[in-house]
């Protein structure tokens, strides 16, 4: 997938893990509330961070030192990086930041859901993901190519629920159906 539906589905799935939280009454992350947007951000970011071991993507472009250090570890695309246990290394690392203070946990957690949401995008993709590195079997749930037609489907999709998600908890959707209402109530 490329780093738009990565991005995109990541922060549809921290709006959509902060209105279950929130209904669940678990969190005090809301969606216009003000740790919000690091919980989105952290989300956005971590679902970039998986590819960081392709040297031609945005992200490693951007922090090539890191990139490069990947590679001269030998860390291949779709390896550690796309497995459980490469969440569970990101993961004590994050937390160790956070006990040192370099960063909060609502980032922390944003972080993760995102690092977890490029590895079920990429379930779809059928190179696959090596799911129980080091074991090199991948696992595949579709067909969805980087770049083409089915993607940008999939991403016009994701958009427009992220979309009509916010509206709706902006209540603008809210103001548009009753609108509808109205209007329909006239011409009865």
């Amino acid at each position: 997938m490329t780093f738009y539906t990565h991005s995109t589905f990541a922060v549809l799935l921290s709006v959509i893990l902060m209105q279950i939280l929130n209904i669940s009454g678990l969190t005090f992350i809301s969606l216009f509330g003000p740790t919000s947007l690091q919980f989105v951000l952290g989300a956005a970011l971590g679902s970039l961070v998986p590819d960081l071991d392709q040297r031609n993507i945005k992200l490693s472009r951007k922090i090539p030192l890191l990139s490069w250090i990947l590679k001269f570890l030998g860390i291949k695309h779709r390896g550690i990086s796309h497995s459980i246990l490469g969440i569970m290394i990101t993961a004590l690392f994050s937390l160790s930041l956070i006990r040192l203070k370099f960063i909060n946990m609502v980032l922390v957690y944003g972080f993760l859901i995102g690092y977890l949401s490029h590895i079920l995008m990429d379930l779809f993709n059928p190179g696959g993901v090596t799911l129980f590195w080091p074991k090199n079997k991948r696992y595949s749930l579709g067909n969805i190519k980087v770049g083409k037609v089915a993607e940008n489907l999939l991403f016009l999709v994701i958009s427009s629920m992220l979309v009509l998600m916010i509206y709706w908890k902006d209540g603008t959707l809210n103001l548009i159906s009753d609108l509808i209402y109205s209007l329909r109530s006239g011409f009865n």
